[in-house]
């Protein structure tokens, strides 16, 4: 590929590039100036902590084919300058490097987001179990789907453990291209709010977007709650746009059941004719779940075509599933399809997921004296709040034990908030440690002990989260339900590094093998 055939017209940019620089060949995309950048082209980002436009004089010395920048030319340094002219390299001035990046990535890979169907979900909670259930329901109508989120991204037989939520620009891209390139037709991802405040997805062609709701997350990068909502809403503001404008028929769907979904879906509705649905569990809407049953043992009940008999629990699972169902009908799917795709999912990896053990011979008779042991992923207050408010309700007299702690090096703000939260719907609470990351895990703990009401004799802290997860289940009664919460699928915990005050160590651990151990000790 050269580089005149990246240079479109969507791609705003000033500055002049000489002839030969518009055809030389672009062998890819780089942002990374330690990396090699010999035919590529280099897009200098302003980031956080570096800015990519101090190294372009490093970066000019090593032949990119073009370097694109969002400073003037007169503003970089003279040095820079210098070595632009010296070897000839030519430089583009953009208004936004990381917009010009995704333009610059989705063109390299021949734009693979229009010959895919696109299904991008955000919200704050409940993104992940949605990828799946959408996943399911595009395989029980014959589609061939691929999976980009938290969990990791999947498709056909290949399964790449996943970075971030939403994988940069070109990484992103590239991903796009490999599972349209394998057979794939079809891709369901989570759309994060780094994702679309920094460009990452801008230019890809979605044919559904969905909202999931939205509660305070993020705060350490996005200054305010509206910042984090204005975000989220970019989704549906922009890019049904560019769907429609390569010939998708873009819908979006929106669960109203909390304001800010109320406020967005008016908005579109507003300025969208039909191409928006609604979907509430409690309120009237396009899709409403008034009758979905929800008990222990999953969700059952019709949306209109649709007949539900899911093993997911929970008010806010069945929001998911009414999502999901939306979804299907917006991409054409029919109301048995959709039924058979949900049906079909019996687990989300993480996910309010059951923990259950295998035994052999009398053991078998001891898993009747074991508690029931759940692991979930949530990590934050709005989270935590429906997973535990969901036990509660079908707790009856059984105790309600939640082990948690808060990441480190992440919104501070959540951290007694959720210790309330525990505080109030749980019998039980051990708090201990999650990923510290760079932080003291003690200073993390003594945070979230600020929520506390000490009258409420019903917390204790033990700060190794191996330790507190067998010490909550070794000294249960039999038919507690336990919640282990805050890492869900991760197998992993992020450590502060001893030598070295802003590294993080990795060590492999895993909520649910600690529960397993803990749990055959009693049988």
């Amino acid at each position: 590929m050269k580089t005149v055939e990246l240079l479109t017209s969507d791609l705003k940019f000033e500055g002049r590039i000489s002839e030969l620089a518009l055809n030389l060949p672009v062998e890819g995309i780089e942002t990374d100036s330690r990396k090699p950048i010999v035919a590529k082209i280099f897009v200098a980002i302003s980031g956080t902590q570096v800015d990519g436009h101090s190294f372009i004089e490093k970066v000019a010395i090593s032949r990119p084919a073009l370097i694109v920048g969002e400073l003037p030319l007169g503003s970089l340094s003279s040095l820079a300058q210098s070595a632009l002219t010296e070897h000839a390299i030519s430089y583009i001035w953009v208004t936004d490097s990381k917009l010009a990046l995704a333009l610059l990535s989705s063109g390299f890979f021949d734009h693979p987001s229009r010959k895919l169907k696109m299904i991008g979900i955000t919200g704050t909670s409940g993104k992940t179990t949605m990828t799946y259930l959408v996943e399911s329901i595009l395989k029980s109508a014959g589609f061939r789907p691929g999976v980009i989120g938290t969990v990791n991204v999947r498709f056909l037989d290949q399964i790449i453990e996943s970075t971030h939520t939403t994988p940069g620009a070109f990484e992103l891209q590239g991903i796009l291209r490999q599972m349209l390139d394998a057979g794939c037709d079809s891709v369901v991802m989570e759309v994060s709010s780094h994702g679309l405040k920094l460009h990452r997805t801008a230019s890809i062609a979605f044919d559904v977007v969905a909202f999931t709701n939205l509660s305070p997350e993020h705060l350490d990068f996005h200054p305010d709650l509206d910042d984090y909502f204005n975000s989220k809403a970019l989704l549906f503001r922009n890019y049904p746009r560019e769907a429609r404008r390569v010939g998708k028929n873009a819908r979006a769907v929106v669960s109203i059941e909390e304001s800010r979904g109320q406020a967005l879906f008016e908005e579109l509705k507003a300025g969208s004719e039909n191409l928006v649905m609604s979907v509430a569990r409690t309120k009237p809407a396009d899709f409403s779940g008034h009758g979905l049953k929800v008990s222990v043992s999953g969700i059952q009940g019709r949306v209109g075509e649709v007949s539900i008999d899911s093993p997911l629990v929970g008010d806010f699972n069945a929001e998911n599933l009414l999502l999901a169902v939306a979804i299907g009908e917006a991409l054409g799917i029919s109301g048995a399809l959709i039924s058979k795709g949900l049906n079909a999912l019996k687990i989300v990896e993480g996910r309010l997921e059951k923990v259950v053990i295998e035994v052999q011979g009398e053991a078998q008779c001891d898993l009747r004296k074991i508690p029931d042991v759940w692991v979930d992923y949530a990590h934050k207050s709005d989270a935590l709040e429906k997973v535990l408010k969901t036990f509660k309700q079908m707790k009856g007299s059984r105790r309600l034990v939640c082990v948690f702690g808060c990441g480190g090096d992440r919104d501070k703000q959540k951290r007694p908030v959720m210790a309330k939260i525990a505080q109030a719907l749980s019998d039980r609470v051990i708090i201990t440690s999650d990923n510290p990351r760079t932080e003291d895990p003690h200073s993390i703990i003594s945070e979230i002990l600020s929520g506390v009401d000490n009258e409420i004799k019903n917390v204790e802290v033990i700060p190794d989260r191996a330790q507190a997860i067998d010490v909550a289940i070794s000294t249960a009664h039999r038919d507690d339900l336990i919640v282990i919460a805050g890492k869900g699928h991760e197998n992993y915990q992020l450590l502060p590094d001893p030598t070295n005050a802003k590294g993080v160590i990795k060590i492999h651990f895993d909520d649910r093998e600690e529960a397993i151990r803990a749990l055959k000790k009693l049988t």
